[in-house]
């Protein structure tokens, strides 16, 4: 993907810890917080999560719409 052209409006990232958002950020993309792992909802949205999801069951017609 490196070099490539894609827009990153179009883009978006999903991880269950602060550094997964970080590294999102990092790429200049949204992301989308999953508090399957250690973190809460709560938690990851502290740590600049523009979303939350509880679980991928939840949070999966958000994610194909």
């Amino acid at each position: 993907v490196l070099g490539a052209e894609i827009d990153k409006a179009r883009c978006f990232s999903i991880g269950d810890t602060p550094r997964d958002i970080e590294a999102g950020h990092g790429a200049g993309i949204r992301v989308t917080g999953v508090a399957t792992g250690k973190f809460s909802q709560d938690e990851l949205k502290e740590a600049g999560a523009d979303a939350t999801i509880a679980d991928f069951t939840k949070g999966l017609p958000l994610l194909v719409s």
